[in-house]
């Protein structure tokens, strides 16, 4: 994939693609897992995002093998952020699981669904679960429709499984930094295949600390045709 260098781009932040937009996929909700650390911060993020237009949040934090957040903690410091915060972005709470072995235990207690049945599910970047395909049909099987996030991101992936992944009715997430070279370029040239190809279905901003985002999605630029088929997302 090359990119024409003569193709004007156009700065994400102020394309208007952040009005109306849902963030699938984030760490703002404090003090749970790898990302924003204090109420405080997650404050800053908020009105940051609705300054951009933002329009809804699905918390996401990690649920995985060595996060030992117990659900009771999630909602607390879920029910604590919405006292606190009185702007207009829609708020609420789901998880991002990870593919491990203790997965089946956190499908039992049920899963936290991004809306009506969607769950966010990853694997390790470099190697799938050995039963990555059964894990993905019990959560279908369980009612749920799985969401691969960040497919771009895993090294082990290629144009075929992502054909397949598409076949089984399963949902792509994109990390809008995967565009602009954030993760490395052989990241960037699958996010702009798997968005040209119209393999995605919703987008995220995966955010783990504000400045850093800030200073990366401020310059980030795409092209027009690239923001076409991001608003094609829902």
């Amino acid at each position: 994939y090359s990119m024409n260098f003569l193709t004007p781009k156009i700065r994400l932040a102020e394309s208007g693609f952040f009005s109306g937009f849902t963030d699938y996929h984030n760490h703002i909700l404090p003090g749970v897992d790898d990302g924003f650390r204090t109420i405080a911060e997650s404050m800053e993020a908020l009105g940051y995002f609705e300054a951009l237009g933002v329009q809804q949040i699905i918390f996401t934090p990690h649920r995985m093998n060595g996060v030992r957040t117990s659900r009771q903690e999630l909602n607390t410091a879920y029910e604590n952020l919405l006292q606190e915060y009185k702007g207009k972005i829609q708020l609420s709470l789901a998880g991002e699981y990870m593919l491990d072995a203790g997965f089946e235990g956190r499908m039992t207690e049920g899963l936290l669904a991004l809306e009506g049945d969607k769950v966010l599910v990853e694997t390790s970047y470099f190697s799938p679960p050995n039963n990555f395909q059964e894990l993905l049909f019990m959560v279908s099987v369980a009612g749920y429709t799985p969401v691969i996030a960040h497919p771009e991101r895993y090294t082990y992936m290629g144009k075929r499984d992502y054909q397949l992944l598409k076949e089984k009715g399963y949902l792509l997430q994109l990390n809008l930094l995967s565009l602009s070279g954030h993760y490395g370029p052989g990241v960037t040239r699958k996010a702009n295949f798997l968005l040209e190809s119209g393999f995605y279905d919703i987008a995220g901003t995966d955010i783990h600390q504000l400045d850093s985002f800030k200073a990366r999605i401020s310059k980030m630029k795409i092209t027009e045709k690239q923001l076409t088929a991001l608003r094609r997302l829902v």
